[in-house]
């Protein structure tokens, strides 16, 4: 275990090396200047400013000279705020982020694990069905509806606290309780499922057997190994909390890392938002190591693994010492790669509907793959499923919810064109001329909600399809692999966790244009990282198991194992993680929509149907509760086909 945990300290220099260059390299290319304002600026003026911070001389002149400032622990001048530099910007406002992310964290984790034990002791009792009720109302509702409908009972209402600002302890109940419920019902979830699914492994009936007591058996041998997808899955939360939430902060106005960040994206403030990344960069690849070292404690199999690992060789961190190289060169060669690409008219295909048939039809056929397994599945399990009755009834909800979107994407249905604006009506509500009401602009809300469906929907499925399949395979061969090459795979998806979402997106947009289709794939590209590491720790534990080491010694291909004893033993946790990326992706989709990267004017979507009635929750309350309530219904009805589906899937779980 030592020489595991100088080995993985020894990697962090030389990824936060891979994420500087990335990130700096990633701003390069981002249209725009931090000095364009309304009024154009002179160019002799424009130049003086780009002169005096160094942005006329080369690329490569330029990231020299960062590293050079960053090895004494100095992040740069800031390009916007003139005088300032990022320590003194970003200073302030980490102990606030940190703060905030570790009061939501310790709240999560204090309330979902037990709430999961509690719920896994009794299934299907009332014990089961109310938590796991409320843990579906946090996972359905976005943080931008808790947070509302919180200010609205605990501020508005009852006066307990003041609805925004910062300064003392009353400041914190607001924002910490939106984020602690918000991470703790997929908490909640996945410690419930986790913990049915080891309460019938052969070691748990062999305690039982033995005669050990239910304690012991519950919470030494079962909650220590249920414990394993938990603490995977806290690791990017707890980085994403203590790095600070952009939604949440800029609700209750709160000063920290999130707020910031997004303003230097929009502002173009280039070494601002590469410091900002190094920053949320080493928090994830900290609290990833601490989370490594958790499972290595909670499995000894695990940690066995990992100790037969090896050290850190020099071929890998050659590797990743020549990794900024590349990526310079790489830079270096997109202009003129551009410029040929453009010439030759291959530009013009990349970008045109070929393009967007081929990403099309390599989608339908992951979700076809995707399909066939739920299928065959259910195939097998359908007597246990359709017992299930929510989960039959949601998945009935599901279709019906489904196919009135898709008519009134495709005009099937005779409703109002969810386009056309009545300014003089304005927002009047449900009645018979309108069933739903309308929004400020006087659009029909029945229209537009199910045509913002119809998007939502489709960013969902098909990016947790990416999500699906590009996660499992690369978990999976991580997982096989073991060794160094296996731990430089997870340093890979270190790497690319640690790259903000926006700037990925903003490079895209800046390659192919704004397109929904390019919406598809990055959202569903950055999905799957969470993904693969869960389901290589999962085939990690799964090598371990005398029925996996029987079949290798048998001489069964790594196809077979893969096929019959992998994919099986997984499918519960990924049904589990799939019901839980959909809502996540769904979320983004309406992030990425508010920063206008992602969804445009006229289309909509229910994450801006959502943000738009939150706006006015007090003037006009039913543009926030029809496409909420939708929205919550929706996300709830997965969930319950998500249990249905583990159900069916998973061959260890006896229960009839």
């Amino acid at each position: 275990m030592g020489a595991y945990l100088l080995r993985r300290l020894g990697e962090v220099l030389p990824v936060l090396l891979v994420v500087a260059t990335a990130s700096f390299l990633l701003v390069k290319v981002v249209p725009g200047s931090p000095f364009d304002t309304d009024r154009p600026m002179p160019a002799e003026i424009k130049a003086r400013y780009e002169a005096h911070y160094g942005l006329d001389q080369p690329t490569h002149v330029q990231f020299g000279r960062y590293l050079a400032n960053l090895a004494q622990g100095d992040l740069g001048l800031s390009t916007k705020y003139h005088g300032w530099t990022v320590n003194e910007l970003v200073a302030p406002r980490i102990p606030v982020s940190l703060q905030l992310g570790l009061l939501a964290l310790l709240l999560a984790s204090a309330v979902g694990i037990p709430v999961g034990v509690l719920a896994a002791s009794r299934p299907d009792s009332w014990l089961d069905r109310i938590p796991m009720g409320f843990s579906l109302l946090g996972i359905c509702l976005p943080s931008f509806v808790i947070g509302p409908l919180l200010s609205l009972l605990l501020s508005r209402w009852l006066g307990l606290v003041p609805p925004c600002g910062w300064g003392g302890p009353e400041h914190l109940l607001l924002p910490v309780l939106t984020l602690g419920i918000v991470v703790a019902a997929p908490i909640a979830r996945l410690t419930r499922g986790a913990m049915l699914e080891v309460r019938a492994s052969d070691f748990v009936r062999t305690a039982q057997a033995k005669g050990l007591g239910p304690f012991r058996v519950w919470f030494v041998h079962t909650l220590r190994n249920a414990l394993l997808p938990v603490v995977t899955y806290l690791a990017p939360a707890a980085a994403g909390l203590v790095s600070g939430s952009f939604v949440v902060e800029s609700m209750f106005d709160v000063p920290g890392l999130g707020r910031l960040f997004v303003t230097s994206v929009t502002n173009r403030d280039a070494t601002l938002i590469v410091g900002l990344t190094i920053l949320y960069a080493s928090a994830l690849l900290i609290l990833n190591l601490l989370a490594d070292l958790g499972l290595a404690w909670l499995n000894p199999r695990l940690k066995r693994g990992q100790a037969a690992s090896g050290g850190l060789t020099p071929g890998y961190l050659a590797g990743l010492l020549l990794a900024p190289a590349a990526l310079l060169a790489l830079h270096a060669l997109l202009a003129p790669a551009k410029a040929w690409a453009v010439s030759t008219g291959l530009w013009a295909a990349l970008s045109g509907d070929a393009a967007r048939m081929a990403v099309a039809a390599l989608v339908a056929l992951a979700g076809l793959a995707v399909l066939v397994l739920v299928v065959r599945a259910l195939a097998q399990g359908w007597a246990r499923f359709r017992r299930n009755r929510p989960a039959v009834v949601a998945g009935a909800f599901l279709l019906l919810v489904g196919a009135a979107c898709l008519g009134a994407a495709q005009g099937w249905l005779p409703l109002a064109d969810y386009r056309a604006q009545d300014l003089a009506l304005g927002p009047v509500g449900p009645g018979e001329g309108h069933l739903l009401g309308t929004d400020t602009l006087g659009r029909d809300l029945l229209s537009r909600l199910l045509h913002g469906g119809s998007v939502s929907i489709l960013v969902g499925l098909i990016a947790t399809v990416i999500a699906l399949v590009f996660g499992t395979a690369y978990g999976i061969a991580a997982g096989q692999a073991g060794g160094g090459v296996g731990e430089a795979m997870m340093r890979v998806v270190d790497v690319i966790n640690t790259l903000p979402l926006t700037l990925i997106i903003i490079l895209c947009t800046v390659v192919f244009g704004q397109d929904l289709w390019l919406l598809y794939v990055v959202v569903g590209g950055i999905s799957w990282l969470t993904m693969a590491r869960v389901v290589r720790n999962q085939v990690l534990a799964l090598r371990a198991t005398p029925f996996v080491q029987a079949a290798e010694t048998m001489g069964a291909s790594t196809g077979r194992i893969v096929l019959r004893h992998y994919l099986p033993n997984l499918a519960g946790t990924l049904a589990i993680y799939g019901t839980l990326t959909v809502p996540g992706v769904m979320l983004l989709e309406a992030f990425v929509s508010f920063l206008g990267l992602g969804v445009q004017a006229p289309m909509t979507s229910w994450g801006l149907l959502i943000k738009e009635g939150a706006d006015v929750m007090e003037e006009c309350p039913w543009i926030l509760l029809a496409p909420s309530a939708l929205f919550g219904l929706t996300l709830l009805a997965l969930n319950f086909v998500g249990d249905g589906l583990r159900d069916a899937f998973d061959p260890r779980d006896t229960r009839r």
